[in-house]
C-alpha cells in the first residue's frame, strides 16, 4: 500500500496543517488505504524516506537533474522553461549542453510556435 499512500504523504507534506495542501478527499481516501494494510504505517518515516529519495542526485547527471525538476509556461508567442539544481552544482558548460539539445530537439516538434512577425 505504500505506492498508493506515498504520494498523497508527499503531496501534503506529511498532512502538514502549516503548508495547508491537505484536503478532505487525501485525508478520506488515505484512511481507505489504511484499512488495506494489516498493521498502520509510520507516515512520518515514509514520509521522510520520500523526501530523501527526491533529493538523491547521487546517479543523476546535471542534464537528468534538471530535466526531472523541468516546469513549462506556453503561451502564443513565448515558451519559458524553468528548472533549479542543488546548490552544490556549477553548471555553465552541462547546462549549454541540456539547453542546446532541450530546446533544439523540443522548438522543431512544435510548428505552432512562430517567432516571426
Amino acid at each position: 500500500m505504500f505506492c498508493f499512500q506515498g504520494p498523497i504523504i508527499f503531496d501534503t507534506v506529511d498532512f502538514s496543517p502549516k503548508v495547508g495542501k491537505t484536503t478532505p478527499k487525501d485525508e478520506q481516501i488515505f484512511a481507505q488505504l489504511q484499512t488495506f494494510c494489516q498493521s498502520p504505517i509510520d507516515h512520518k518515516k515514509l514520509y521522510a524516506d520520500l523526501l530523501e529519495s527526491a533529493a538523491d542526485t547521487t546517479d543523476l547527471s546535471i542534464a537528468d537533474i534538471l530535466q526531472k525538476d523541468v516546469k513549462q509556461v506556453v503561451g502564443p508567442h513565448l515558451r519559458l522553461v524553468l528548472s533549479s539544481l542543488p546548490m552544490n552544482y556549477s553548471v555553465e558548460v552541462e547546462f549549454r549542453v541540456f539547453s542546446n539539445k532541450y530546446f533544439i530537439s523540443n522548438f522543431h516538434r512544435n510548428s505552432s510556435m512562430n517567432y516571426k512577425q
